[in-house]
């Protein structure tokens, strides 16, 4: 809801509901080898159900304050999350290192919830010859409470024996806030922002018998430069640094043990992360030739990231627990598109290029101390196509291919690099009568992939449309996966293992529907600069 009180005033409102309940069900035949030989061998299973509601949403009251160039905002946000499970944990795990047993056969009831309440004022002054300064406060409170019930079987067969050992009731509550400072400058070709905030946080976990405090100050330098070249060309260069939050599954210090060979243990003590990120944008288009390019580069660096430290024990079971790491974690990226009509022909090309290269860090128990194991993931990824289109129908052939690999500080884990490759094409055809056909088809195959992975794969979809009422409506008819082969194949990269994972979709199905327009919305909008007004400077986008 976006009202308008006045000329002056305006006030924009947007909620947000979900609702949701589902069951899952897993089994896996598991394995663990030490060379040549079997340190363990077992099955689990884990079931169950949960529903889940949740709601969020944001006022936001703009306010100009006469003199031009000088407005007011204020933002508020509200969330709230909950999430109910009921579900059984079962394993069977033989440990060939002493010939023994482990059976684990538990009922868990489980509610997790959240809810957060943000504000953010903005004010905005002109200081004359195109100048402005701009000052923001925000604050942000989120508080978690995780309720976990687990119970062992009795002699009669009833989940009535509680487990202290994976019982757990935990709260965290997290308080965020952010002074901004920062000056403008706008002229007819660039605009240039300068600045800084304070960024103060604390958190406050309590469960488990122990209650743990802390702080956190963080200054981070802002700026962003904006420079419009023409009408046609337009370069941003952005810098911002923010703060995040661990998860209350982080924070929780009690086992999972889902996995029994890989359980999982939080940590109270954890600080929040500080990231910083430069972002470079640069765009250019050219009416006469219906061409379009652009480019962007991004790059952040971690501070107190949360990192993996991982132990095992004389059975072969891993334990991980997350810990706050300070040596060079980073991650790049960078795209280019371009897309061009062909001289004067009815012909044109799109191209997309992305490379992305991060590092990151975990540890792994080695004789009573720690390994530092770096991990870097190098991806690159090019789609081409080509398209022939007139008034009556078009045409596009294509291809696209993705290569990643990642290496180990520590030896033993590389992997051959993966291979991703598609060949689409698709058509688009409109039929006299308010008839429309279209249909896509891509050949996927792969290299590099685990045995049983990577076999090729053809997806075909097909449709057929209808206007209806003067083209106020239109009927589709769309059949998907006609050959029946739709999978979807991807590697899985960590700090300690490599996963291939090939996952089954919905499968052939035909869906029917049928689209009303009732009417045109008003297609002008008004520019906003700083504090949610025109007039400013620097309308954020």
């Amino acid at each position: 809801m976006d009202y308008k009180i006045s000329d002056n005033t305006s006030l924009l409102f947007k909620p947000r509901f979900n609702l949701g309940s589902g069951s899952f069900n897993s089994e896996n035949l598991f394995s663990t080898l030490t060379g040549a030989d079997s340190t363990n061998r077992g099955y689990s299973r884990s079931y169950g159900d949960n529903d889940s509601k949740e709601m969020s949403g944001s006022f936001l009251l703009r306010q100009k304050l006469g003199k031009p160039g000088r407005t007011m905002s204020l933002n508020l946000t509200y969330s709230y999350s909950d999430n109910n499970i009921t579900g059984y944990n079962y394993s069977n795990t033989h440990y060939f290192v002493n010939d023994s047993n482990s059976i684990i056969d538990q009922k868990y009831k489980a509610d997790n919830n959240s809810y957060g309440l943000g504000a953010r004022l903005s004010y905005t002054e002109p200081l004359g010859n195109n100048f402005y300064i701009e000052g923001e406060y925000g604050y942000n409170y989120k508080q978690s409470k995780s309720d976990k019930d687990t119970y062992n079987k009795d002699e009669s067969g009833y989940y009535s024996i509680l487990d202290e050992d994976y019982t757990s009731h935990y709260k965290n509550t997290f308080i965020t806030q952010r002074a901004d400072l920062s000056f403008m400058k706008q002229e007819e070709k660039y605009n240039i922002t300068i600045g800084g905030s304070l960024q103060p946080s604390s958190t406050k976990s309590t469960g488990r018998g122990r209650d743990t405090t802390y702080t956190v100050l963080n200054f981070a330098p802002s700026a962003r430069f904006d420079y419009k070249f023409s009408d046609s060309k337009f370069l941003r260069i952005r810098y911002r640094g923010r703060t995040s939050q661990p998860s209350i599954n982080q924070l929780l210090p009690i086992p999972d043990n889902s996995n029994p060979l890989n359980i999982t243990i939080g940590n109270p003590d954890l600080n929040p992360e500080f990231s910083h990120n430069l972002n470079v944008e640069y765009r250019t288009n050219n009416p006469k030739n219906m061409s379009w390019f652009g480019t962007n580069i991004s790059a952040s660096y971690t501070t107190d990231k949360i990192v993996s430290k991982m132990w095992y024990d004389d059975n072969g079971v891993r334990y991980t627990q997350p810990y706050n790491d300070n040596t060079g974690i980073y991650s790049t990226n960078a795209t280019i598109m371009f897309n061009s009509r062909i001289a004067k022909s009815d012909f044109s090309v799109f191209t997309f290029t992305r490379a992305g290269f991060n590092n990151s860090v975990s540890y792994v128990n080695s004789a009573n101390d720690y390994v530092k194991n770096i991990t870097r993931n190098l991806s690159l990824t090019e789609n081409l196509r080509i398209t022939f289109r007139n008034n009556y129908f078009e045409v596009t052939a294509g291809g696209r291919a993705t290569y990643s690999n990642a290496w180990y500080s520590v030896k033993g884990n590389s992997k051959a690099a993966t291979w991703a490759n598609a060949i689409t094409g698709s058509f688009n055809i409109n039929v006299p009568g308010g008839f429309n056909v279209t249909s896509d088809i891509s050949h996927n195959f792969y290299f590099g992939y685990g045995d049983g992975y990577g076999d090729s794969k053809t997806i075909w979809n097909a449709e057929i449309s209808k206007t209806l009422f003067k083209s106020a409506a239109t009927l589709k008819v769309k059949i998907y996966d006609i050959l029946k082969e739709a999978r979807s194949i991807y590697r899985t990269t960590t700090d300690n293992y490599i996963q291939d994972v090939e996952n089954n979709t919905l499968g052939q199905y035909v869906m029917v529907s049928l689209v009303y327009r009732f009417g045109k919305f008003n297609a002008g909008s008004m520019r906003r600069g700083p504090g949610g007004h025109g007039g400013g400077p620097g309308g954020r986008r």
